[in-house]
């Protein structure tokens, strides 16, 4: 997970019966490595593989998915070994944990109260900023 995963929480928008956003954690690895898929399929409850066949000569690749449950016993299973990604998977084991806390905090016709909301709100805005690209955000020992 640390060099071909990403840990995120995923926000959908209000629409149909949503009143309030709704909140969920997923794990992403990418693989070429069909063992790799095998031993996750086996050991760590994987459930959702896309493949993809990239232009030219490239391997093919697999986009390995957990949700919600899955995602947490995937994190679960790989803490010990975290290094980069271990304030994102600490971030969205507190979600999954709040979540199933929270079981009836909103859903269908029935907002989420804007306090619940903030809080997991928060929580994804903490592990966007984890995941964000570019520079580090050390300071330059010149």
């Amino acid at each position: 997970i640390d060099g071909e995963g990403c840990i995120y929480i995923n926000r959908r928008k209000i629409g149909g019966r949503r009143l309030t956003p709704s909140y969920s954690l997923k794990v992403t690895v990418t693989t070429t490595d069909k063992s790799l898929v095998d031993y996750m399929v086996k050991e760590a409850g994987l459930t959702s593989i896309h493949w993809k066949q990239p232009p030219g000569n490239r391997k093919r690749a697999s986009l390995c998915t957990w949700n919600a449950s899955n995602a947490v016993r995937m994190l679960n299973l790989m803490m010990p070994f975290l290094i980069i990604k271990k304030p994102q998977a600490i971030l969205g084991l507190e979600l999954a944990n709040h979540l199933s806390l929270n079981k009836w905090a909103g859903g269908p016709n029935k907002p989420t109260k804007p306090e619940v909301v903030a809080y997991r709100e928060n929580l994804k805005q903490q592990i966007s900023k984890l995941n964000q690209r570019g520079k580090e955000p050390y300071a330059t020992v010149h």
